[in-house]
Order: C-alpha cells, then sequence, then structure tokens
C-alpha cells in the first residue's frame, strides 16, 4: 500500500517489458537480438566518425560467436535473474516465459561455440 513501493513495482514491471524479447521464442528473440546489435554496429560508427571511442565490445560485432556470449551474458546477467524473481512471486504466470528463455539461452550457448564464423550476415536462427 506504500506509494513507494508501488512506483518501484511499476518500474521493475515496466524494465521487465524492456527486456522480454528474450522471453519469446527464439526466432522472435534472435530477431530482436539482432536488430540490437545492427543499433551497437550504427552507434559504434557513429562514434567513430565524431572522434569518440566506442565501448570495447562493439570491436567484436562481426563475429557470431562473441555476438552470441554478448547475448548470454545479457541474458545471465540482466534478464534472467528478474524473470525468475517475478516467477518465484508469481509462479503461474511465467512458465512459457522462462522455458523460452531457457531454450534462447541455450542458443546463445550453442552459438558461442559453434558458430564463431559464421558470416555477419546470417543471424544466429538461420544458422541453427
Amino acid at each position: 500500500e506504500n506509494p513507494e513501493d508501488r512506483e518501484l513495482l511499476r518500474g521493475v514491471v515496466v524494465h521487465m517489458a524492456d527486456l522480454s524479447a528474450q522471453t519469446m521464442p527464439t526466432q522472435i528473440a534472435m530477431n530482436w537480438g539482432d536488430r540490437v546489435i545492427s543499433e551497437f554496429k550504427i552507434q559504434a560508427e557513429l562514434e567513430k566518425k565524431k572522434g569518440v571511442k566506442p565501448e570495447p565490445f562493439f570491436a567484436s560485432l562481426e563475429d557470431k560467436g562473441e555476438i552470441a556470449k554478448l547475448q548470454l551474458n545479457f541474458v545471465d546477467i540482466f534478464v534472467a535473474p528478474l524473470w525468475k524473481l517475478f516467477s518465484e512471486m508469481y509462479p503461474d504466470h511465467f512458465n512459457e516465459a522462462l522455458t523460452n528463455l531457457e531454450k534462447n539461452r541455450q542458443a546463445y550457448v550453442y552459438a558461442s561455440t559453434e558458430l564463431s564464423n559464421l558470416s555477419s550476415s546470417s543471424t544466429f536462427y538461420e544458422a541453427k
């Protein structure tokens, strides 16, 4: 009933929605991941043009294995902990999302070990 608690919860739910692509079926999650990587590439190019040194992880955005590691870390560090916490609070509401999240995580594990030499024009989903 505390307004500050409600505001915190509202913020967490919005954050969950922002991270929800990785809880979708694999093809959707991978397509969103590809979009984010495309944005990172554009950002890195713009930063270079302005004389700003891009983030170190931008240097490996052409290597599918490295992209998969980046996505895997994103899932493990940001997405999974938040979604797992909410699934404990509301156990009957997040089963499908958590199942999808684990499938997507496994796809990134596979890609990080097996797909390092793919061309940058293919997507994880197409390669798998």
